[in-house]
C-alpha cells in the first residue's frame, strides 16, 4: 500500500505541473457561469434546463480529456518501447496502472466539484431551496464520476494495447463512437435502447435526462443497475490492461492476472443481469399488448365509442400498497335504463394491468368476461326490476406502462413518490367498450410501436376520489378541492391522512403525484402548479396574462375562466388527451419556451375561449373545396382569433400584418385557402369588415359584436361536431349589420 501511495502522489504531482490541464476546469466553470448569466437575465429561461444543456455538451467534451489522459499516462512509462527498463521496476503493473487511474480520476473530480458547487450557488441565486436542488445536483455528480470511471479505463486499455501513436486517433474515434455516434445511430435510428448503458455520457442522451418532476427518481432502479454494471465494466477494462502489461513483462507471470480477469468478468456479467431483466420486463409487457388481436392499427381503432352510458354518481378509492401495487374500489350508481336489456350486459374499460378481485351489482356477485382492457358484466335477472343499480368493482395491479417508441417515456406510472395516472390509460373503470391502445406499423409486420389511442370518453358525472397511502401530494384535473371529512363506511371512509377530491368529470380523470409549487394571482382566478425550477417563468407569464385578462374583461363582462388550474409537468410524457384542457385543468407541458408572449397567449386563449382542439378536426374533415356556404360553415374558432386581432391592434398597437400573424389569422387563412375557397373568402371578408370599422373609429362596435358571440360559447372541443353549436357567417352578418346600423 505504501508503494501504491507513493506512486499515486507521483502521478498527481506530474499532472498538476501541466498548466493547460489545470486551467481546463476553470475554463469549464467560466463557460457554465457565462450561460448562467444569460439565464438570470431572461426570466423565461428554466434553470434546470439551462444547467442540463451545459452538462450534456460540456461533460461530453470533458470525456475527451479523460480518454486522452488515460492513453497518455498509460503510454508514458508502461507501453512505450523506449522505456523497456520500466518493466523491471520493483512494483507490479497493477500498482502502477491503478495509481495512474486514481490520479486521473482525482483530477477529473475537480470538474465534478466545480459543477456541483455551481449548481448549488445558481439555485440559491434563483431563490430555490437546497433540498430542491440537491437531488438533481447529486444525480449529475454521480453520473459525472461513473462516466469518468469507464472512459479513463477505456483510454488506458487502448494505451496499453496499441503502442503506435495512432492510438490517439483511435481514442478520438472511440470517444466519438461512445457518445455522438451511439446517440445518433444506435439509440435514435435503430432503437437499441438496451445498449444505452454503453454510452459514455448518459447526460447526452436526449430522452430521460432533463425531466424535472418525476424522472430523476422514476428511473432510479434502471439507472442504479446501469451504474453498477458500468463500474464493473470499468474494472474489467482495468483487469484486461493489467493482464496485457503482465504478459509484456520479462517474467510473464500471468496466472493471477488471468484468475482476477476471469473473476471480474464473471462479476461484470452478473451485474448485467439485473439491468437486462428490467428491459426484458418492459419489452414483454409491451409485446403482450401489441400481440393482442383487439389492439388495432393506428387510425383503424373505432372512433365511434361503443356502449357508453351515463352514471348517476361515481365514488372511487385508490390505494398505493407495498411494492407500488394499486388497489381500486369503485362504486357506481346508474339508472336501470342504462342497462342494455337485449345483451343483459354492461361494458366497461379498465386497463389490463389490473386484475378484478370483486364485482357486485346490488350487493350480489355477478359473472363477467374479461377481454384485455374490456369488461362485460352480465346483469342478473330480477323478479322485480330495480329502479337503479349499484355496481362495485374492486381491482388491483401495478400500473407502469412504458412506450417502446422511446423507452425513457412512460404512458402512466405509480412508483414510490412518483405518480402519473393519465386519463387515457384507463386506471379506473370507464363505462363503454373503448380502445386504450393502438399500434403504428413499421417496415415489417413485427415492427410495431405502441401508442395510446387517446379516444376514451365519459358522460358527465359527479365524482369523488380518495387517495390513500400515496407518498406525495395528489393533484387531479378536477381541481384541488380537498374535503376534510367524508361520509361513508368501509372502503369509502376517509381517514385524516387521506386525500379526498370531488368535482364534476367531463373527460377521463388524470391524477398526478408530485412536489409542485403553487402560483396564484390577485387578478386572474387561476392556480398554476409547476416545478420549482419553472416558478420564475410562471410568475413572468402570469404578469402578462394579468394584463391580457384585464383588457378582455373590460369589454367581455361575461368572461368566465374556462379552467381553474394549470399544470406544468416539465416531463416529456405522452399527454394522455387529445386536448390540453381536461375537466377544470389546462395542461401546458413546455417549460423551456423562451417566447413569453406566445406562452401567455396560449394560457389566455384557453382561459377565455376554452377547448379549441376541435377546430383542426373540423378543418381536417374538409376534403373538397367550395363545399361550404354562409349557413353551413362554422366560424367559432375564427371569431376567437378576431378577438385576439382586436387585442393586438387596440391594446398592443401593432401594425396590421403583425396583428394578423400573432392572432394566428395569417396561418389559418392559408389553411382555409388550401381547403375551401368559400371559407377563405368568408374569413377574408370578416377581417376586412373589422379593419374598416376600426379605421372608422368603431372599435367599440366591433367589440360589441364579438361579445355577442362570445356569450354563445366559442369553445370547439375535439368531439364529433354538433351543427346546432355552429356559429355561421350568416349569423355573423346579421349581428354585424344590426350593431353597425344602430351607430
Amino acid at each position: 500500500m505504501h508503494k501504491w501511495a507513493k506512486q499515486y502522489v507521483l502521478e498527481c504531482r506530474l499532472l498538476s505541473r501541466r498548466v493547460v490541464l489545470m486551467s481546463l476546469p476553470i475554463v469549464y466553470a467560466a463557460f457554465f457561469w457565462l450561460v448562467m448569466y444569460f439565464n438570470f437575465k431572461n426570466p423565461m429561461q428554466n434553470l434546470y434546463y439551462s444547467i442540463d444543456r451545459i452538462q450534456s455538451v460540456g461533460h461530453t467534451m470533458t470525456l475527451g480529456v479523460a480518454i486522452f489522459l488515460g492513453i497518455s499516462l498509460a503510454r508514458r512509462d508502461l507501453a512505450r518501447l523506449a522505456y523497456e527498463w520500466v518493466k523491471s521496476y520493483p512494483i507490479s503493473s497493477a500498482v502502477q496502472l491503478t495509481a495512474k487511474y486514481a490520479a486521473i480520476l482525482s483530477y477529473l473530480t475537480i470538474f465534478t466539484i466545480l459543477i456541483a458547487a455551481s449548481m448549488l450557488i445558481a439555485g440559491q441565486i434563483s431563490g430555490l431551496e437546497v433540498k430542491i436542488v440537491w437531488p438533481r445536483m447529486l444525480y449529475f455528480t454521480i453520473q459525472y464520476e461513473v462516466s469518468y470511471a469507464v472512459t479513463v479505463a477505456l483510454g488506458m486499455l487502448l494505451g496499453v494495447i496499441i503502442s503506435n501513436r495512432a492510438v490517439y486517433l483511435i481514442g478520438f474515434s472511440a470517444w466519438m463512437f461512445g457518445t455522438f455516434f451511439m446517440e445518433i445511430f444506435v439509440l435514435e435510428r435503430y432503437g437499441w435502447h438496451l445498449l444505452k448503458t454503453f454510452h459514455l455520457s448518459q447526460l447526452f442522451i436526449e430522452s430521460g435526462k432533463w425531466y424535472q418532476t418525476w424522472s430523476v427518481a422514476l428511473f432510479a432502479d434502471e439507472r442504479n443497475a446501469s451504474r453498477v454494471f458500468v463500474l464493473m465494466f470499468a474494472m474489467l477494462l482495468l483487469a484486461a490492461s493489467i493482464l496485457v502489461l503482465n504478459y509484456k513483462r520479462p517474467v510473464r507471470k500471468t496466472a493471477k492476472s488471468w484468475i482476477a480477469s476471469v473473476c471480474v468478468l464473471a462479476v461484470c456479467s452478473a451485474a448485467f443481469i439485473p439491468y437486462s431483466s428490467i428491459w426484458a420486463e418492459k419489452n414483454n409487457q409491451i409485446q403482450a399488448i401489441l400481440h393482442d388481436p383487439n389492439v388495432q392499427m393506428e387510425g383503424e381503432s373505432s372512433a365511434e365509442h361503443q356502449n357508453i352510458f351515463a352514471l348517476s354518481s361515481y365514488d372511487l378509492s385508490i390505494t398505493q400498497n407495498e411494492q407500488d401495487i394499486l388497489e381500486g374500489y369503485a362504486v357506481m350508481q346508474l339508472e336501470a335504463k342504462a342497462v342494455d336489456r337485449e345483451a343483459d350486459a354492461l361494458k366497461f374499460t379498465l386497463n389490463r394491468a389490473f386484475v378484478i378481485k370483486e364485482l357486485h351489482i346490488n350487493d350480489e356477485p355477478v359473472n363477467y368476461v374479461r377481454e384485455g382492457d374490456w369488461i362485460t358484466v352480465h346483469v342478473p335477472e330480477y323478479t322485480k326490476k330495480p329502479a337503479d343499480y349499484e355496481l362495485v368493482i374492486r381491482y388491483q395491479g401495478k400500473l407502469v406502462i412504458p412506450s417502446n417508441s422511446n423507452f425513457d417515456v412512460y404512458y402512466s406510472f405509480s412508483s414510490g413518490e412518483n405518480t402519473y395516472l393519465g386519463g387515457m390509460i384507463g386506471w379506473y373503470p370507464i363505462p363503454g367498450k373503448q380502445s386504450i391502445y393502438e399500434y403504428r406499423k413499421g417496415a415489417t409486420e413485427e415492427d410495431r410501436t405502441l401508442l395510446l389511442a387517446n379516444k376514451l370518453q365519459v358522460e358527465p358525472v359527479n365524482m369523488q376520489v380518495t387517495f390513500r397511502n400515496f407518498k406525495n401530494e395528489m393533484y387531479t384535473t378536477l381541481g384541488k378541492t380537498e374535503l376534510k371529512s367524508r361520509a361513508g363506511a368501509g372502503d369509502l371512509a376517509a381517514a385524516d391522512e387521506d386525500q379526498v377530491i370531488a368535482g364534476r368529470v367531463t373527460s377521463p380523470l388524470t391524477a398526478i403525484g408530485a412536489s409542485f409549487t403553487e402560483t396564484t394571482s390577485a387578478v386572474v382566478p387561476l392556480k398554476v402548479y409547476s416545478t420549482p425550477f419553472a416558478q420564475r417563468s410562471v410568475l413572468h407569464v402570469m404578469s402578462l396574462v394579468e394584463e391580457q385578462f384585464a383588457y378582455f374583461k373590460s369589454w367581455l363582462p361575461s368572461l368566465e375562466p374556462q379552467y381553474k388550474q394549470l399544470y406544468m409537468y416539465g416531463d416529456q410524457l405522452y399527454l394522455s388527451s387529445l386536448s390540453d384542457i381536461q375537466n377544470a385543468s389546462y395542461i401546458h407541458n413546455d417549460l423551456n419556451s423562451s417566447y413569453d408572449a406566445f406562452t401567455a397567449r396560449n394560457w389566455m386563449n384557453a382561459l377565455i375561449f376554452g377547448d379549441q382542439a376541435g377546430a383542426d378536426m373540423l378543418l381536417a374533415g374538409l376534403s373538397e373545396r367550395n363545399q361550404l356556404t354562409e349557413t353551413t360553415a362554422d366560424i367559432r374558432h375564427l371569431i376567437g382569433m378576431l378577438c385576439w386581432y382586436v387585442y393586438y391592434l387596440d391594446y398592443e398597437h401593432e401594425p396590421q400584418h403583425e396583428a394578423m400573424s400573432n392572432s394566428m389569422l395569417s396561418y389559418y387563412l392559408m389553411r382555409y385557402d388550401a381547403l375551401s375557397s368559400d371559407l377563405y373568402h368568408m374569413a377574408a371578408q370578416m377581417i376586412s369588415e373589422v379593419d374598416q370599422a376600426i379605421e372608422a373609429g368603431q372599435t367599440e362596435q366591433v367589440k360589441q359584436v364579438l361579445h355577442h358571440f362570445y356569450k354563445q360559447d366559442l369553445s370547439v372541443p375535439p368531439v364529433k361536431p354538433n351543427e346546432a353549436d355552429f356559429i355561421t357567417p350568416q349569423q355573423w352578418n346579421k349581428v354585424w349589420d344590426q350593431v353597425m346600423s344602430d351607430e
